[in-house]
């Protein structure tokens, strides 16, 4: 972001950028694309449609010098205020942006609703020398369940 954008931001209290971000974009809560309603670019047409995803499968909207993540000017777009807290994909599919996938939670509840990780074919369970432990945090306090085992020569 140049200094000149970066300065300007700085400036813009809450409200305002707020005010920008509903008078540059429009959302529509059934599909959960975000289109331009005015454009200061030659390469972005009104109407244009923000479907590109960056790495990690987020969409981001750009204005003000700045990417936003999609999912949450799409909040802003439907109910006028940012979220409060972390917002959950609730079917995990992080660039389906509608309004009916979209919730306002905690990072503990939003934890909850995560895919195992790569590797690992379910959450809280982890390869042990005799088998598969099983672990479960809740509440932020770990439970250790114990452990499967596992005859020899089985996986």
């Amino acid at each position: 972001m140049s200094k000149d954008k970066r300065a300007k931001l700085n400036k813009m209290t809450e409200e305002e950028i707020i005010e920008h971000i509903c008078n540059v974009f429009s959302y529509d809560p059934d599909t959960g694309d975000i289109t331009t309603k005015c454009s200061k670019h030659r390469t972005t047409e009104v109407g244009t449609v923000f479907n590109s995803e960056i790495k990690d499968g987020y969409i981001k909207v750009y204005t003000l010098g700045k990417g936003w993540y999609a999912h949450r000017v799409a909040w802003l777009l439907h109910y006028g205020k940012w979220p409060k807290k972390t917002l959950d994909h609730i079917n995990g599919v992080t660039n389906d942006n509608r309004i009916i996938n979209l919730r306002d939670c905690s990072v503990a509840d939003n934890n909850k609703n995560r895919k195992p990780y790569k590797g690992k074919a379910f959450k809280g369970a982890y390869r042990s020398y005799s088998g598969w432990a099983v672990t479960i945090v809740s509440g932020g306090r770990l439970t250790y369940w114990g452990v499967i085992c596992l005859p020899r020569g089985s996986t």
